[in-house]
């Protein structure tokens, strides 16, 4: 070694291996054998050169002794139970609408991952789908945001869709959390104090802590409730200061939904408002179309009754925040009917008293008090005296007074006889069927109605007189109107409604009879000599109008065909009596027809012609009835160079718009309603020649 210059720990390092060097340290040393040779080299080097090293020392091994520390066992049914929650999760149905949230999510022992989920998920099933990807088995939680927080915390409830706290793109990450049978700490050991020790320090109190995690949570989750609809509330506040100041500007316009329409007669029933919300931006915002009655109808039954505070709610700048829909009807309506002696902004501002001249708007001029603690408690102790002074009165009313027991009887005067009774709704007809005597010297006796629609009541003996002789009085026969039609018009004339004479209220005064009449959809109807007289006037007018009709109907084909007798025999037998009828007959069945049946010679070339004339006309009157009363059919064809519905079906909006001009709108309606009629009428495909 002296030659070579090396020392001991370079001669072990470099000529030994690591595995000699090793089993060397455990077994002759006693030592660690980890480590890299140098460090080995040098652990027995510094072994070596102590005094008290035996080179023929052997160490025996140590049995390792099994740590008294206790495993973590993982409960087995926790896992199962979680196993089956999460597989629940995944098949409770819900809402989807088909809308997708890009989902990143990583975690301690995760790498990043993307998935797609529905928006309208919940929380639990993210929470399952997640845990799916990642093969979890434990329970875990997900953080999202800076500072990251639980998403448990956002959620209002258990089926709130992950689209109201969770944008597409979001980073979730993944923490665990601890199963409840590992969560459970050790009980602290309690150090044992020597009995003859003296301490002046008193005894240790145990001390029981309740878990304050739940309670937090549960006061974050109010929290934030509270706070949320505070939020919303205040939005919506804003969002009406925006309407009412942008309908004082006229800053906004109507477009109506071409996707929603009445059931009933097809007219568009959703309009999109567009209304400005800022300096440079625009809201929009959907509201159900109301007619003229219906809006009336609405704000009438909130003022007459919702009470005083629902009233308050009618001021402009409240309607604005409650209720869009009527807030924006009633500015449509000011500006079809604005008021020529206001300003934009005053007529406005009072076009809900104009709308309803006739009610009491007195409280708009007036601002709501509200009363102060004391007067408050002033007027409460005022009418809780007066309530007590009534019930007192009431008590004493009761306890001087007996109490009379009414015995009624099927027998005895009037029992069985017809009576007939008017109410709000209209006359009523009923039974006597109970009569009950005076008790007292002061009492009256009654008589118990059944009527025919199942209510009953009790009439004296004066009203039940008056029953009998109204009941008498009317008769079902000698009056020359019992039997006629009549025709009454309700709605201003939307709706009309067909009846017969049945009776008649015969008096001495003809001023005072009345005629009763019965509909055909069940209900009834008492009328005066002039209503009646009209009703049956109205009726006359109606069947002589649709005999003209028929009439009309049986000659329109007239004008196509000259013979008479084939119109008749169209009309008769083939019931062909309109043009749309003769427009899509064919030539050669119908020669055949007229062949067989009157015997004469026709050609099919003739027929053919006098269906493209039928064709034609049919054609023009449908046009007419697509395109409004403001337009001439000759005009619109002239400057569209269209003279057909089928080729109005066929047009794009934007570039007929560009050369009739007019309202965008409009041109829309035409070609829709060309398109429907079209499609119902397949004879309209063929253009006429």
């Amino acid at each position: 070694m002296g030659l070579s210059d090396l020392s001991v720990e370079e001669l072990l390092a470099r000529f030994i291996s690591k595995e000699a060097l090793s089993q060397y340290c455990e077994k002759k040393l006693g030592k660690s054998g980890k480590g890299t040779s140098p460090v080995l080299a040098s652990r027995i080097a510094r072994e070596w050169v102590k005094p008290s090293f035996d080179p023929n020392k052997v160490i025996t091994a140590k049995t390792k002794t099994k740590s008294t520390r206790p495993k973590t066992k993982t409960n087995s049914k926790e896992q199962k139970k979680l196993q089956e929650l999460r597989k629940q999760a995944l098949e409770t149905p819900f809402e989807d609408d088909g809308t997708k949230l890009t989902i990143r999510f990583r975690g301690r022992d995760v790498s990043a991952k993307t998935i797609q989920v529905p928006s309208q998920a919940p929380l639990k099933y993210l929470v399952a789908l997640i845990a799916k990807e990642t093969k979890s088995r434990g329970p875990i939680d997900l953080l999202s945001g800076f500072p990251p927080r639980s998403l448990s915390l956002k959620v209002t409830s258990e089926k709130a869709p992950i689209s109201n706290f969770l944008r597409t793109n979001e980073m979730i990450t993944i923490a665990s959390k601890a199963s409840s049978s590992s969560s459970k700490k050790k009980p602290e050991k309690r150090k044992r104090v020597p009995k003859n020790t003296t301490s002046t320090t008193s005894k240790r109190k145990r001390v029981t802590t309740t878990n304050s995690t739940t309670t937090s949570e549960d006061g974050v989750m109010l929290l934030k409730k509270l706070s949320q609809k505070r939020m919303e509330s205040h939005l919506e506040m804003i969002r009406g200061n925006k309407r009412l100041r942008s309908a004082f500007g006229k800053q906004w316009k109507i477009t109506e939904n071409q996707n929603v329409r009445r059931v009933q007669d097809g007219q568009f029933s959703e309009m999109i408002v567009h209304f400005k919300f800022g300096q440079r931006k625009w809201e929009k915002e959907k509201v159900t179309k109301m007619k003229e009655d219906e809006l009336r109808a609405v704000i009438r039954h909130v003022l007459l009754n919702l009470g005083d505070d629902a009233k308050e709610q009618l001021r402009l700048a409240n309607l604005a925040q409650v209720s869009p829909r009527v807030f924006w009807n009633l500015c449509i309506w000011d500006q079809n009917n604005p008021a020529p002696s206001l300003s934009a902004v005053a007529s406005l501002e009072y076009s809900i008293t104009r709308l309803l001249p006739d009610e009491d708007w007195s409280f708009l001029k007036s601002r709501k008090r509200k009363l102060s603690a004391k007067a408050a408690r002033n007027q409460k102790r005022n009418v809780t005296e007066k309530e007590m002074r009534k019930a007192a009165k009431l008590v004493a009313d009761v306890a001087s007074s007996k109490e009379v027991k009414i015995v009624w009887s099927k027998e005895g005067p009037y029992v069985g006889t017809r009576v007939r009774r008017y109410f709000s709704q209209g006359p009523v007809d009923g039974t006597v069927v109970m009569y009950a005597k005076p008790q007292k010297g002061d009492d009256v006796a009654l008589w118990r109605i059944s009527h025919d629609d199942g209510d009953e009541e009790d009439l004296e003996e004066q009203e039940l007189r008056l029953a009998i002789d109204v009941m008498k009085k009317w008769k079902s026969s000698g009056h020359p109107y019992i039997g006629r039609k009549v025709l009454r018009v309700f709605g201003g004339g939307d709706v009309r409604v067909s009846g017969v004479v049945t009776e008649f209220f015969d008096t001495e005064s003809s001023s005072e009879m009345l005629w009763h009449v019965v509909h055909e959809d069940g209900d009834e109807e008492d009328l005066s000599r002039e209503q009646v007289e009209l009703a049956i006037q109205l009726e006359e007018e109606e069947r002589q109008k649709q005999q003209r009709k028929q009439m009309n109907e049986s000659s329109v084909l007239s004008s196509v065909i000259v013979e008479r007798e084939i119109v008749n025999f169209l009309g008769e037998k083939l019931n062909t009596r309109t043009f749309e009828d003769l427009a899509q007959a064919n030539a050669f069945e119908l020669r055949q027809h007229i062949r067989q049946g009157l015997r004469l010679r026709v050609t099919e070339d003739g027929m053919q012609e006098y269906i493209d004339r039928a064709h034609i006309l049919a054609s023009n009157s449908i046009m007419r009835n697509i395109l409004d009363t403001s337009s001439s059919l000759q005009s619109f064809r002239r400057v569209s160079g269209i003279r057909y519905p089928v080729e109005l079906s066929r047009c794009v909006p934007e570039e007929l718009h560009r050369k009739i001009g007019g309202g965008l709108d409009s041109v829309r309606s035409w070609i829709a309603a060309a398109r429907d009629v079209v499609e119902k009428k397949s004879w309209l495909r063929r253009p006429p020649p």
